[in-house]
């Protein structure tokens, strides 16, 4: 056998303690750098989208929300309406909050055609009774 087991030994306790003191320094709880703040990504322009809005039963009352702002309203509305509302469309698409109240009785529905800035058309429907809200996605 060659060398001796405490110097070995002695060898093995200098370089853990030489690895040691650099891991100590990273996980010790007052060196977090300071977060580096992301480059804001720029404010999607407002485009004017068309919507077409078709009820099976004319409802008392519409409104539509985007991003918790009123967009679109009205009230004693026809079977059929259309309106031209002006929000940010981003690539990813759109959530708009639908509120509508129909008479109470039967159920009824309403289908949304949204005609997106891009040429493309997107169709949801809405089902409920009495005062109803639901969030639609057009991507």
């Amino acid at each position: 056998m060659r060398g001796s087991p405490l110097i070995r030994a002695l060898l093995a306790f200098v370089i853990i303690l030489l690895a040691g003191f650099p891991l100590w320094r990273l996980t010790e709880p007052g060196s977090v750098a300071a977060p580096v703040d992301a480059p804001e990504a720029p404010a999607e322009q407002a485009r004017p989208i068309h919507l077409e809005l078709t009820f099976t039963r004319p409802p008392t009352a519409v409104q539509i929300l985007h991003l918790g702002k009123e967009v679109f309203s009205g009230s004693a509305l026809a079977a059929s309406v259309e309106a031209k509302i002006e929000v940010p469309y981003p690539e990813q698409g759109i959530e708009l909050v639908f509120s509508v109240n129909w008479p109470e009785g039967e159920p009824a529905a309403m289908r949304v055609r949204l005609h997106a800035p891009s040429g493309d058309e997107h169709e949801r429907t809405l089902w409920g009774e009495g005062e109803t809200t639901e969030v639609l996605s057009f991507p």
